[in-house]
């Protein structure tokens, strides 16, 4: 499962189940800025990007792979803390707190998970939600049009 972030240029910002990926729709070498798509670097947002690209390589933050750069979700804390905020750029930081916890044992035919939201934005006492998530997105079913959304991934 993916969702695209952001389009710079012909260069996509990708959230997927490994990280955050950052693929051309044209060949090109993203590893070094000197090879992007003239395009790209045209975009606002795009020498910052290809800046932080290059860093995130040095650095051992993200890794080549086929189908473009691919900065891990672990990677993310060291991210922030070196200032780097190409996992930061297009998505929004959630100052929402998500408590998972469970209403029985694991294996029992009941188990079955319980999710708590701190401040309650979108529940009351009475109201169930279902989540689902989607790269770092977290949409809540039956409650249209309300979504919360965190750099970190799920």
């Amino acid at each position: 499962m993916t969702l695209v972030l952001a389009q710079v240029g012909s260069v996509q910002s990708i959230a997927t189940s490994d990280g955050l990926l950052i693929r051309s729709n044209e060949p090109s070498d993203l590893s070094t800025r000197a090879f992007w798509p003239s395009d790209s670097l045209k975009h606002p947002d795009g020498l910052q990007t290809a800046i932080e690209i290059e860093q995130c390589l040095d650095l051992g933050y993200a890794r080549s792979t086929q189908d473009g750069i691919l900065i891990p979700y672990e990677s993310f804390p060291e991210l922030r803390r070196s200032g780097i905020t190409i996992s930061t750029r297009w998505v929004e930081w959630c100052p929402f707190l998500l408590k998972i916890d469970r209403l029985s044992d694991i294996g029992r035919p009941a188990f079955q998970y319980r999710y708590l939201t701190s401040p309650s934005f979108c529940t009351t006492a009475s109201e169930r939600v279902y989540i689902t998530a989607n790269g770092c997105e977290i949409g809540f079913v039956g409650t249209p049009g309300l979504q919360a959304a965190g750099a970190g991934g799920l």
